[in-house]
């Protein structure tokens, strides 16, 4: 599997912890399941960055 890098804000990696009790760092582990099936979501692209957006199926 390729490398992937992760970056996240701080201050929103706090919020989304409290909303969703799941830390970032866990929840990254998804994309290193080998049973995982990994899309790109072509309908969502980030403004800000203009990344394409993933969707990750157990």
């Amino acid at each position: 599997m390729d490398i992937i890098k992760f970056e996240w804000d701080e201050n929103k990696h706090q919020i989304n912890k409290k909303k969703h009790k799941i830390s970032l760092e866990e929840a990254k582990t998804v994309f290193y399941d080998e049973k995982a099936l990994i899309i790109s979501d072509k309908d969502y692209i980030c403004q800000k960055s203009n990344q394409v957006r993933n969707k990750t199926i157990l």
